[in-house]
């Protein structure tokens, strides 16, 4: 029974142990360049998804104010 007590305890430390590495190479990977480079692409990818959604809002109102335009002349004929 004590072995088990002592297994659970040894296996928290090493889950801690394992933890804290891998928050080391996490912090290791946002300090080189290449994490660099991938968190700036990032940001440049949300950037030009903004620029999509916009373009395409604006061909949006472009398409309805075009259609509006030619069912308004449709009618008027």
């Amino acid at each position: 029974m004590e072995g088990s007590v002592v297994e659970g305890e040894s296996e928290d430390e090493n889950d801690k142990q394992c933890k804290a590495a891998l928050d080391k190479l996490e912090k290791a990977s946002e300090d080189t360049i290449l994490g660099q480079t991938c968190h700036k692409h990032e940001n440049l990818n949300k950037l030009y998804l903004g620029f999509v959604f916009s373009w395409i809002s604006e061909v949006h109102n472009f398409l309805i104010h075009t259609l509006h335009i030619s069912l308004h002349r449709s009618c008027v004929l």
